[in-house]
């Protein structure tokens, strides 16, 4: 792949919260993970071991685990017939445009950051 070996992503929300994303292709074996700290408890996702749960004061409260055998492609495969059963009135679009659009601005951002060395601001 033509990408960055290395992104270390800073980013501040709308509200003043800090986000730092990490994200490397050098890594063995490979490493998929996020970690969410917030006022309340925290989160936690794996890809590779597909499970995620919440914690809060030390125990966890919510755990979620994909079967074995589970694919990638089936949530994309999932996307586009929900896309599709909502262009046909059959239920209301989970992912919408605008959500995609966001984080391609954020994608872009992070791209020219890197290339003009400098801080940019998403309005």
């Amino acid at each position: 792949l033509d990408v960055e070996d290395v992104a270390l992503i800073s980013l501040l929300t709308k509200e003043d919260i800090p986000v730092n994303v990490c994200m490397d292709y050098w890594r063995e074996p490979p490493i998929r993970k996020l970690h969410i700290i917030g006022e309340d408890g925290e989160i936690f996702w794996d890809y590779y071991k597909m499970e995620a749960f919440v914690r809060r004061k030390g125990a966890i409260v919510l755990q979620s685990k994909l079967k074995k055998g589970w694919e990638c492609n089936e949530l994309f495969i999932a996307i586009m017939k929900n896309f599709l059963d909502s262009i046909y009135g059959k239920t209301s679009v989970r992912i919408p445009l605008t959500e995609g659009i966001e984080v391609l601005k954020i994608a872009l951002a992070a791209k020219a950051s890197i290339t003009q060395k400098e801080v940019i601001c998403i309005k």
